[in-house]
């Protein structure tokens, strides 16, 4: 007999995908420990496959796993634009949702401005567009926590499309205040090392140490520098609205490319298709903005 994908194990298992651990995702199921490894343990024996190796405090996924969760996604997907085909009432209209993950300086810049006629005009779709460290982007990929993520390297994995949506231009910028620190470079937190990258970029590289400060984001280093308390490295697009702040002299251009990647498959929706259409043929020109 061929094993069946029931409803009740596959929600077991993109639970546990997700939390990582057996107790949160028994309390988002409403079900007790004990009923929560029993389908799991129902879904491998069927399988033929583990889809966790399991440790004391959480769970990962193994190859087998990662194949399923690929299915579960592909499978939402499907239902999704079925169902909404069937209750949007207006025609022509695009609908489903999707999750889209990237760092700071492009969300609210480049990708939200991009996608706003799209969401504008297809009231159908629901976009959640959800800022992380580039750091955090694969992995968030890899958990299915998103369907697309734009970031600045290729990924490591196999089994993922990745393309060029555009190019960032960064520059180092101080403030235009007589009294600003200029020898403190202001990160986003200990783990960002973006400043100490663009220094030893430069021609003759960078000798000194570094000295840092940090805020929490792309927007809290604008600021930071606008206020004096140091210099920073921020995307070119971004300084459009700021007349009290200027790019240092003497420092070239560090171009860094935005890549989008997706999880392969034979099917893709109309709504992920649409959407990696525009990021292609949008984002560029918001970034060529200065």
């Amino acid at each position: 007999m061929k094993p069946v994908l029931s409803h009740r194990k596959l929600e077991a298992f993109f639970s546990l995908s997700q939390t990582k651990n057996f107790s949160r995702a028994a309390e988002e199921l409403c079900l007790t420990q004990s009923a929560l490894s029993q389908r799991i343990s129902l879904l491998e024996d069927s399988l033929g496959s583990k889809l966790f190796s399991r440790n004391k405090s959480s769970v990962e996924l193994t190859q087998a796993g990662h194949r399923l969760l690929h299915y579960c996604r592909i499978k939402q997907s499907l239902e999704g634009e079925l169902l909404n085909d069937f209750i949007l009432s207006k025609k022509n209209q695009l609908c489903g949702s999707l999750t889209i993950a990237c760092f700071s300086s492009l969300m609210r810049s480049v990708v939200m401005p991009a996608l706003a006629p799209m969401l504008r005009e297809n009231p159908g779709i629901q976009i959640d567009f959800r800022i992380r460290d580039l750091r955090e982007l694969p992995e968030i990929l890899y958990r299915a926590e998103a369907d697309l993520i734009i970031n600045q390297e290729p990924l490591e994995r196999l089994g993922y499309e990745s393309q060029q949506v555009g190019t960032e231009y960064n520059v180092l910028i101080e403030s235009k205040r007589q009294d600003a620190i200029t020898d403190i470079y202001l990160d986003h937190d200990i783990h960002d090392h973006f400043n100490e990258n663009y220094l030893m970029s430069q021609n003759d590289g960078y000798k000194q140490p570094v000295k840092r400060a940090f805020v929490s984001d792309i927007y809290g280093i604008i600021e930071g520098v606008r206020l004096g308390l140091g210099r920073g490295v921020v995307p070119l697009h971004m300084l459009k609205d700021f007349d009290d702040i200027q790019v240092a002299e003497n420092y070239q251009v560090l171009e860094t490319p935005c890549l989008l990647h997706y999880p392969s498959s034979p099917y893709y929706s109309e709504l992920h298709l649409q959407v990696i259409k525009v990021l292609e043929e949008e984002c560029q020109p918001y970034l060529n903005q200065q």
